[in-house]
């Protein structure tokens, strides 16, 4: 079955018509330079953000002493309504307290 030219070129009209102009000379400038363009754009999360997510379940480990990760992140997740990544979640939650000094 063949595909009709129509609907191959309707996206790409809707590209054309307005937006971001510089979207093609990004992408051009990426596949010279070897680097994606995910990579290109790319930003950190907040450091206030981790401090939260770091803060929270704890104290919820804490209050809760049978609760382990997983409950605290469901907890989080679905009673307080945060729509973190679990893995970021645990990522922030395991890192070791350094000693001061």
């Amino acid at each position: 079955m063949e595909k009709s030219g129509a609907a191959s070129s309707a996206p790409r009209a809707g590209r054309e018509g307005g937006g971001d102009e510089g979207g093609d000379s990004i992408a051009l400038a990426c596949r010279a330079s070897g680097v994606g363009e995910t990579c290109f754009r790319y930003g950190p999360k907040r450091d206030e953000e981790n401090g939260i997510i770091a803060d929270l379940p704890a104290g919820l480990t804490n209050v809760r002493k049978t609760w382990g990760f997983g409950l605290c992140f469901l907890h989080l997740r679905n009673v307080k309504g945060h729509v973190w990544n679990h893995k970021r979640v645990l990522r922030i939650y395991d890192i070791p307290e350094r000693p001061a000094g």
